[in-house]
């Protein structure tokens, strides 16, 4: 879901996923994942959006091995198998490419 869905259904909790840039547009757009319910959120859950938000960080700030670090923590806790393949891929591709210092974490595609 994009930002803008996530500020219009403001009774979900959600996780995010990914920036990303659609070819054609300079927009970036964030996507989330919804989880739960405002108000059903297990504590079990919220540890693992918390878990996933601070991993994020080390991701966008290019610190792959924190990253990693924390991603082998959170593959044992979420079971989240295929969004953490994903990034597992590309924290291979971008420590033999090193993404710009200005990336900031985006996903441009280039296909529509």
């Amino acid at each position: 879901m994009s930002e803008d869905v996530v500020k219009r259904a403001p009774q979900f909790i959600y996780r995010e996923i990914d920036r990303v840039k659609v070819k054609g547009k300079s927009k970036i757009v964030t996507i989330y994942e919804p989880v739960s319910e405002e108000g059903k959120l297990s504590l079990s859950q919220s540890n693992e959006i918390k878990a996933w938000s601070e991993a994020l960080k080390d991701y966008y700030a290019q610190n792959w091995s924190g990253f990693e670090s924390k991603l082998k923590q959170i593959r044992h806790k979420q079971g989240s198998e295929l969004l953490l393949l994903l990034y597992k891929k590309r924290i291979a591709y971008f420590k033999k490419n090193p993404p710009a210092k200005s990336w900031g974490g985006v996903t441009a595609f280039d296909v529509k």
